[in-house]
């Protein structure tokens, strides 16, 4: 009996703290430009490029898509280049409508599909830091070959 007192407490406190009971502390799989990478970033993100493709990528192609978006952001940053979450909402919205769909019926198919709002955020957002950045420095022989 003592086990399933402790159990309750637990679960209350979980609730009391907004966490799922089951939680279990992310583990960061790698920190890239100073941010850290968890697994669970990792398992949203393979979960959105299975959206988009017949096979389940794997989570190294994962993983990589996360380094890459990561890096293009830093890059912009380094060369004086924001992305506002202002610019980042708007492409949300527009990706949205594109799928004619409004944006919290695109919130409702990402976490359907494993993946988060946040997932899809971060990846506009190096979208939006790359293209200002190809924008800024053309003709610097900048390429795309990097970028999933």
């Amino acid at each position: 009996m003592r086990w399933q007192a402790v159990a309750a407490a637990t679960i209350v406190g979980a609730i009391a703290l907004g966490r799922p009971p089951a939680a279990h502390a992310q583990q960061i799989v790698e920190v890239v430009e100073g941010q850290p990478v968890t697994t669970l970033d990792v398992e949203h993100r393979s979960k959105f490029l299975q959206m988009g493709r017949k096979s389940e990528p794997s989570s190294q192609d994962a993983l990589n898509s996360l380094v890459a978006d990561i890096s293009q952001v830093a890059e912009a940053k380094r060369r004086g280049l924001e992305v506002s979450d202002l610019e980042v909402d708007a492409l949300y919205n527009t990706v949205a409508i594109r799928m004619g769909i409004d944006p919290q019926k695109l919130t409702q198919v990402l976490a359907t599909g494993g993946a988060s709002v946040d997932t899809l955020k971060r990846r506009l957002r190096a979208q939006i830091a790359w293209t200002k950045l190809a924008r800024t420095h053309t003709g610097t022989g900048m390429e795309r070959s990097n970028a999933k």
